[in-house]
Parts: structure tokens; sequence; C-alpha cells
């Protein structure tokens, strides 16, 4: 058993985890290029189980909730609270962000010019679509997405935002958070106002993580804040599950009731595994999949361009039926996570927050706080 010290905020296995996270988000859009291949082995043994790595979205922001958190909290006395934690957000996602949407135009123009491409196919963008990629604001403007991860990071951009307003008023920070999340219940389950790319639909899995945290530290005012929390998330389950009469939508993904009962199963587990959080980080698979949670950001934002490029051309050439698709797969996976490895060294470290000094250690690493598809 650990012996760590279990009221802090720094948790081994985060790292792990994302490295979860982004495997499966990135089996997920892999495995798509399979299953259009007609293959039966792909189509009715591996597809029904990577078909699922979208809750790998769910889980990156189940830890990017605790992790917020943990900075919201180590935070509050600093000069200018609300700047300090937003200049250190803005840091740490907008510069690599930016350099992969260069990234994408550069893969762009690439296939515009060798393979002869139109460019409207390759950018079916308008200039408002770029400003808001730019700015990280397709989601509530609804504008397309350059690269199709980016959704996710306008989701996060927002919930940095709603996290911080709570330090303009240190003290009722629980108070806050409460309140949003009986608003985003009461638009979620009874609005017929357009909420898709708003944090409002996605705030019960961010929710999921600031319960585990202030479980974990013990750092809430109110004892029964986190049960209160829980209990808004469990009330969305049950007031959402009465508009379901599947579990699986025709897409193949499940309704967002089951997604829930993940994120809390999720915060369930981080809840578990708390005690046992540094013995487990020594394990060797622990230490393997914390490599991918580290760079799990760069990964993130350059697999889908780039892992494109990768299937397009073994098409062209070979062909991606059977097991040329899960040789093209590995190969694939092999050459994004060594382009993620250079693009985290070259352009996400330089930028990585430096850890905050706190005599209680209650900041977990600078590390991405959380990413999705």
């Amino acid at each position: 058993m650990s012996s760590a010290n279990t009221n802090t905020a720094r948790y081994e296995l985060l790292d792990p985890l994302r490295g979860v996270a982004i495997l499966a988000v990135m089996l997920l859009h892999f495995s798509e290029r399979g299953r259009e291949s007609g293959d039966d082995l792909i189509h009715s043994y591996l597809w029904p189980i990577t078909q699922h790595g979208y809750l790998g979205v769910q889980l990156f922001f189940v830890i990017s909730g605790y992790c917020i958190a943990a900075a919201l909290y180590g935070t509050l006395n600093k000069p200018q609270p609300f700047r300090y934690f937003m200049m250190r957000r803005f840091r740490r996602i907008f510069p690599p962000y930016w350099i992969s949407i260069v990234l994408v135009v550069m893969l762009g123009f690439a296939t515009i010019f060798i393979l002869n491409t139109s460019p409207d196919v390759v950018f079916p963008l308008t200039p408002f679509d770029w400003l808001c990629n730019a700015l990280l604001l397709q989601g509530p403007l609804h504008a397309v997405d350059a690269n199709l991860v980016y959704w996710s990071l306008s989701i996060e951009l927002q919930f940095y935002l709603v996290m911080a307003i709570a330090l303009f008023w240190p003290k009722w920070t629980e108070a806050w958070l409460i309140m949003f999340s009986i608003v985003c219940l009461a638009l979620n389950c009874f609005a017929d106002w357009p909420l898709w790319g708003t944090v409002v639909v996605y705030w019960p899995e961010f929710l999921c993580g600031i319960v585990a945290y202030y479980w974990i530290t013990g750092r809430m005012r109110w004892k029964w804040t986190p049960g209160y929390l829980v209990g808004i998330v469990i009330f969305q389950i049950v007031l959402q599950a009465n508009q379901y009469e599947v579990l699986v939508q025709e897409n193949g993904r499940l309704v967002q009731p089951i997604k829930l009962l993940f994120c809390l199963s999720c915060m369930a587990t981080l809840l578990a595994l708390r005690y046992y959080d540094q013995s487990i980080a020594r394990w060797r698979s622990a230490r393997c999949l914390a490599f991918f949670g580290i760079i799990s950001y760069s990964l993130y934002l350059t697999h889908v361009p780039i892992g494109t490029r990768i299937f397009n051309l073994i098409d062209r050439l070979l062909g991606l039926d059977g097991l040329k698709w899960l040789a093209c797969g590995l190969a694939a996976m092999v050459i994004c996570t060594i382009f993620g490895w250079i693009f985290f060294r070259w352009f996400e470290k330089p930028w990585l927050n430096p850890p905050a000094p706190s005599p209680t250690t209650d900041t977990p690493k600078a590390l991405p706080e959380g990413v999705a598809s």
C-alpha cells in the first residue's frame, strides 16, 4: 500500500489515465478507416470495441475537472488570481494549439499541390470559421473545425472561464459551482435552446472530476458539497434517461445518461485508487501509459492530420483491406507517437507552466489538464 498523503492534490495516476484516454481516441479515429474498408474482421470484431474510444473524451474531461479544481485552489492566494489563473491556462493551451493549426494548413497545401486536390475539399472553411478556430470559439459559434478534435478544446476553454469566475469571490467558490451546476441541469433537461458546443452540455463530466478533488483533498468549506454535486449529476442521469428508449444511438454511440454513468465510474476509480496511487504508478505498464499521458496534448493535436495522410498514402499505394489496414494502423500509431513526442519537445514543453510553489504541494504537475476528441 502507498504511504502517500491522500490529502494532497498530487495524483501520479493521472498521467497513465491520460495515456489510456489518448490511446482510446487514437484507436477510434484510426479504426474508422478500417471500418470503411468493409473487412469483416474489422467490422465485426474490432470496430464494436474501438468505436467507443470517444469515451476517452469523457475521461479527459473528468481529469480536467480534477486538475483545474486543484489549480483554482492553488491560485486563491495569488495577486490578481483571475489574471494569474487565465494566463497560465492561456500559456498552456494556445501556443501549441496555434502551431498545430499551422501544421494543418501546411499539410493541407501539401495535399493540394502533390495530389492535385481541390482547395475547397481540403479547406472547407470560411474566414469566419478560421477566426473562430484561432480564438477557440468554434464550439459556441458553431463554426467548422480545422481539425476534428478542436471542438473539445473550445469546451475546455469555456470550462476554464467558468472556474475562473469563482476567483472573484473565493469564499463562495462552492456556492458558485453549485449554482452553475443547477443552471446546467435545468438547461440540459428542460431547455430547447441549441446547447451543442457549449460547456453546459459537458459540465457534469467536469463536475465528476471536481467532486473527486473535493473528496480526496477535503478542501471544501461545506462537508456536504461533494455529495450535493454528485446528486446533481445523478439527478440529470435520471431525468435524461426518460428521454431515450435505447442505450445506443443510431450512430453507434452511447446515449448521454450512459456516458455520465461512465464519468461517475471514472470518479469512483479515482477515489478507489487514491490510496494505492504511488504503488501503481511504479508498475511498468503504468509508466508506459504515463509516457503517452505526458505527451497526450501533443498527440491529441497532431494525430488526426498526420494519421490521415498516412492512411491516404497507404490506401493509394496498397489499399486498406484486412491485414493491410492492421499494418497501416500500427504504423500510424507508431509514427504519430514519434511525431507527437517531437511536437511535445519542440512546441509544447517550452510553454509548460512551472509548478507553482506551495508548502502543501497542493498543486499537481504542470502537465496537460485535459484534452478530448
